[in-house]
């Protein structure tokens, strides 16, 4: 009887060890069929929103090449307005304050010329004056 109870109970181990087995494959079975049904059903919104992202980055090159021409075409335009301002400050340059204070010490020494010719001229005239003659009136004095 002991030999029949152990078959049995043999039979019945590997019975249920063979449902286990069964049991785990058929898990991840499961598990590996969960991640293709999600696969499957985010693949069509994959394909659309990589054709989108494409599209979008394809526009955006093209607004970048447009920003690109038209920052070229400001910055020819400021380098030419920068050298015709610097060409016109060389001209102006001269005539300004700094010009000027070289020509002040010439000035001041056509200045000095003209004093000194001033000065000897009055002088010149002093010598040749005439003495005018005054009068002395007498104070009648008051009663």
């Amino acid at each position: 009887m002991a030999t029949k109870t152990t078959k049995k109970a043999t039979k019945k181990v590997e019975t249920e060890t063979l449902k286990v087995t069964d049991m785990v494959r058929k898990g991840a079975l499961a598990y590996v069929g969960l991640y293709v049904a999600a696969y499957e059903s985010v693949k069509p919104m994959i394909a659309t929103t990589g054709d989108k992202a494409e599209k979008f980055f394809g526009e955006l090159v093209e607004k970048g090449e447009t920003v690109e021409a038209q920052a070229a075409d400001v910055a020819t335009t400021a380098k030419t307005r920068a050298f015709a301002f610097a060409a016109k400050a060389r001209e102006v340059l001269p005539t300004l304050p700094k010009a000027a204070n070289d020509r002040v010490a010439e000035l001041e020494a056509e200045i000095a010329k003209l004093n000194k010719k001033v000065a000897a001229k009055a002088k010149a005239t002093s010598k040749k004056a005439t003495k005018v003659v005054t009068e002395k009136t007498t104070a009648k004095k008051a009663a």
